[in-house]
């Protein structure tokens, strides 16, 4: 009989909203965030433009914020925003979805281009063993303000899942997203599961 995997996305699938904003918030305030934004603006035109991919257009603005943060002040606001924040904007649903899987005996991951800093502490809170996201680059202690994985997103998303459990031939796999980036994900699954909640 084979194990059961129960793969959620995490920003739009298991949250309401993406995470990423909503950190910068957290540990920048508002004003700086919007300035900084502001000289993101090319940044963002030339993603639009097809010009550069969404993973080097997300690079760039997370390393406009983080390059030269020290890895223990990264960790330290990371955790604190997601023991603190992420809970009040998760879909209940979701978590039940999450709970039941769990108590059926079925391993539960979560699979997503958020950095895995700030994912981590809130799905060890509630029981979910596996996380797969994008990485953050250190250098003698610090943020280099580069990923140290590709972003987690799209084909990647599969990639990194072959390289974390080998074959998944030994795997019924339920799946859960939101968005174009789960697709390939979601395409692989015995059950995939779109926008669901």
């Amino acid at each position: 009989m084979k194990t059961r995997l129960a793969i959620f996305d995490f920003d739009g699938t298991i949250t309401r909203r993406d995470s990423f904003l909503p950190f910068l918030f957290f540990c920048f305030g508002y004003y700086k965030v919007f300035c900084t934004a502001i000289t993101s603006i090319p940044i963002l035109l030339m993603y639009k433009l097809r010009l550069i991919s969404n993973s080097r257009a997300k690079e760039i603005v997370f390393g406009k914020f983080f390059r030269g943060m020290g890895e223990d002040d990264f960790n330290r606001l990371s955790r604190s925003y997601s023991l603190k924040r992420i809970s009040p904007g998760v879909r209940i649903k979701a978590l039940e979805k999450i709970i039941r899987h769990g108590d059926r005996g079925d391993r539960v991951m979560i699979i997503s281009a958020s950095m895995e800093n700030w994912i981590k502490p809130w799905a060890d809170a509630h029981g979910i063993g596996h996380v797969i996201a994008t990485t953050v680059e250190i250098k003698d202690g610090r943020l280099t303000g580069r990923f140290s994985s590709p972003n987690c997103h799209g084909k990647e998303k599969v990639r990194r899942l072959f390289e974390t459990m080998g074959s998944l031939d030994q795997y019924h796999i339920c799946s859960y997203g939101d968005s174009k980036g789960d697709q390939d994900l979601l395409d692989l699954s015995d059950e995939p599961f779109y926008r669901v909640f």
